[in-house]
């Protein structure tokens, strides 16, 4: 009996995931391995420090914990506690693309999930994000990767309440198309 219950919680999870058209176009040209999605609900009362990540390793929950590795305790969130369960599944899952006649036989298969805040991008990730450095023309600016991506993302994600300045949590997700 124990076995069974153990395959059980071991099984591969499929689940839907809807994508824009540049966003699928980006992943089909292997130029987007990672996406981001905020916490619902973002923590509140959080020191500076903070940080979060899997309970017990496991990957079901993800955990806050304080700079000296106290757990917090957050009303409203898995027992009371600062738990938060990850959208899209965790590694080993499969994402299939669910809104496009066409990507309906792409399936992602997640490698790793994590959490930081926006801001912790680092040029990798956001290159990862499919967004790309550019060098203008004599006399016009240039960007790094990270700029493009928080154009990118306050153009999706300021007016829903999670913009760059408000540094809000998110799950990241890297994945690669299961061939």
């Amino acid at each position: 009996m124990k076995d069974r219950y153990i395959d059980f919680f071991d099984a591969v999870k499929e689940q839907p995931i809807e994508l824009d058209d540049e966003t699928l176009q980006a992943i089909l040209e292997g130029r987007k391995t990672q996406f981001r999605e905020p916490l619902k609900p973002q923590p509140e009362g959080l020191d500076e420090g903070a940080y979060c990540d899997p309970y017990n390793k496991n990957f079901e929950h993800f955990t806050f914990w304080t700079r000296d590795n106290r757990m917090y305790l957050i009303p409203g969130s898995i027992w009371n506690t600062a738990h938060w369960r990850p959208p899209y599944g965790i590694p080993g899952d499969r994402l299939w693309i669910a809104n496009r006649q066409r990507a309906s036989r792409i399936v992602l298969a997640v490698k790793n999930v994590r959490v930081e805040t926006l801001q912790d991008i680092r040029e990798r990730d956001a290159i990862a994000e499919g967004c790309k450095a550019w060098k203008g023309v004599p006399g016009e600016a240039e960007m790094t990767a990270v700029q493009a991506f928080v154009r990118l993302w306050d153009s999706l994600n300021d007016q829903r309440g999670f913009g760059w300045k408000k540094n809000p949590w998110v799950w990241v997700y890297e994945f690669e198309v299961m061939k």
